[in-house]
């Protein structure tokens, strides 16, 4: 077995990766080319269909071709070390792109790459440079493609992760405080029913007016509708003013016996604003009450 270096021999139009038909003699450059190996690490980034691709660092690739041509130190793998591994794994690699380039049909190659390659790159359109990219594309092929026969080697592998997504906060939190106007001035509305009821929400009223009662004086603004509809009853509610809290009396002694029997001073009841005080009375400061 021989390894050497891996050299070819490209011709060109003028240096250019152009690829034009019935060339003179004149216009043909002729360019010898070989492979000289490389280990380069790269950060590869893809944000969607876009790519970037950064160099890191780059280290030449000591070829021993000696070595690769003995056939005795490769059928021992004691003796085999990584960096035989790397320098076996380059030459394999340069082989194998020098046949891709060679042994393919030349007029497919012309049409769909070097034609393709100058279309877009017009501006640095040179032989060198359509090479080198050429060499770089198959590199990311080895990169991201799986051999064939994968065996238990070392190095590193790329995997094709599932999508993470990244929640941006300030991008919700609008939305988010949003929804709080609502609650708050649903909340501030209950506060203040709560506050003119006497701490008596709704639901619970029914409940209540069954436990308190009226006075005698707010039933005898119903008296004689028990056989009413519904409408001739809420119409008289309409025009009666009621008011929850603490029964107090401040009418004659009459009426005051009146009631005595079924109703006592402090009695939590419905009644008229004149009969009922409420339930909590507001502080009122000193100054305040001297100025009354």
């Amino acid at each position: 077995m021989f390894a050497g270096e891996q050299s070819m021999v490209v011709l060109s139009y003028n240096g250019t990766a152009t690829p034009v038909q019935g060339l003179t003699l004149e216009e043909v450059k002729v360019h010898e080319c070989t492979f000289v190996p490389y280990i380069n690490r790269t950060s590869l980034v893809f944000l969607e269909r876009d790519g970037k691709r950064e160099a890191v660092e780059t280290t030449p690739i000591e070829m021993d071709y000696a070595l690769l041509s003995d056939e005795a130190h490769w059928s021992d793998d004691s003796s085999i070390t990584e960096q035989d591994r790397l320098m076996l794994n380059a030459y394999a690699l340069q082989v194998a792109e020098l046949r891709a380039i060679i042994d393919q049909d030349q007029d497919e190659f012309n049409d769909h790459v070097s034609s393709e390659w100058y279309f877009v790159n017009s501006d640095i359109n040179t032989i060198e440079n359509f090479l080198k990219h050429l060499a770089s594309r198959m590199d990311l092929i080895i990169v991201f493609g799986r051999p064939e026969r994968l065996g238990t080697v070392g190095g590193e592998a790329c995997y094709n992760l599932p999508t993470q997504y990244h929640v941006d906060p300030a991008a919700y939190y609008t939305l988010s405080l949003s929804l709080l106007v609502p609650m708050v001035w649903w909340v501030s509305v209950w506060i203040f029913a709560l506050r003119r009821t006497g701490g008596v929400s709704r639901g619970n009223s029914q409940v209540l007016l069954l436990v308190a009662g009226f006075t005698a004086a707010l039933r005898r603004r119903f008296k004689g509708m028990s056989h009413a509809s519904a409408s001739a009853i809420f119409e008289r509610a309409k025009q009666t003013d009621v008011k929850f809290g603490e029964l107090t009396y401040s009418s004659s002694s009459t009426d005051l016996h009146r009631h005595q029997q079924s109703t006592r001073r402090g009695h939590i009841t419905f009644g008229t604003p004149d009969q009922i005080s409420p339930l909590f009375q507001r502080n009122i400061p000193a100054t305040e009450a001297t100025t009354a």
